[in-house]
């Protein structure tokens, strides 16, 4: 008796989990990485824009699209362009777009720190909707990464290389920095001890980076930060053997 008491537990335990979990619709996820446009009688590429490759230390790369009113009536301002990236930007002119008439939208894309394939969107915003896309701008490629990609950390605190070194907070308990060890040495790197922030604690990933290893800091927050008068925190890194100003990182807190 009690291996069928058992038995019909097994076989209707998953169609009350199932019950309890709520999906979300593949439709749903797709919709929020890829938008969908407004249609409209503006033409914009519909193609992906092809970079091929480019080297990461060439500098920014910039081509030039056309886009054209193809209406009979109305006069279309761009209003907006987003980013999937802060390496893709556009310059345009918000100026109106009379029918019959075209224009053209100037893109810049950096590849220093970004190697590998290339996949990345702009969404451009008209005066026909302020909440819907009018065209979605894809560029493709592949950036070949830099030989020595020491040049990709522009901050240096001795031998350990940063990508950035002053940091946003908008409340995150996490915060990570991308690093590169560019010394001859292995280096473990934590939170100065002696003045370490009450809740911040910090560490490397991995935990020992070896020479000419990239990996990540990682900024562990725990409560709520205390900042000075002007909004800043320094984090000194411990595992340096430097003075004090030149081993610090300074968390910012973001404006509302």
């Amino acid at each position: 008796m009690r291996f069928f008491s058992f038995l019909l537990v097994a076989q209707l335990l998953p169609m009350l989990l199932w019950g309890q979990i709520r999906l979300v619709p593949q439709e749903r996820l797709d919709s929020v990485k890829h938008p969908p446009v407004l249609r409209s009688e503006l033409l914009f590429p519909a193609a992906p824009i092809e970079m091929g490759t480019i080297p990461e230390q060439g500098g920014v790369w910039t081509t030039e699209v056309v886009w054209a009113n193809c209406g009979e009536r109305t006069p279309v301002v761009i209003t907006a362009i987003k980013s999937s990236c802060g390496c893709l930007k556009a310059d345009y002119k918000a100026e109106p777009l009379k029918p019959g008439e075209e224009a053209t939208l100037k893109i810049h894309y950096n590849p220093k720190g970004h190697p590998g394939a290339v996949d990345q969107r702009l969404f451009v915003y008209t005066s026909l909707s302020s909440g819907q896309p009018t065209a979605i701008i894809r560029l493709a490629g592949h950036v070949q990464a830099a030989a020595d990609r020491r040049g990709t950390y522009p901050y240096g605190c001795g031998a350990l290389l940063l990508r950035q070194s002053e940091l946003l907070y908008r409340g995150e308990p996490t915060l990570r920095v991308a690093c590169m060890n560019g010394g001859s040495k292995p280096l473990r790197i934590t939170e100065d001890r002696l003045f370490a922030r009450s809740g911040v604690t910090l560490h490397t990933r991995p935990e020992v980076l070896a020479p000419g290893e990239e990996g990540s800091l990682v900024i562990l927050i725990e409560g709520e930060p205390e900042f000075g008068p002007q909004g800043e925190l320094s984090i000194l890194l411990g595992g340096l053997d430097l003075p004090p100003r030149m081993r610090t990182l300074r968390l910012k807190r973001a404006e509302e």
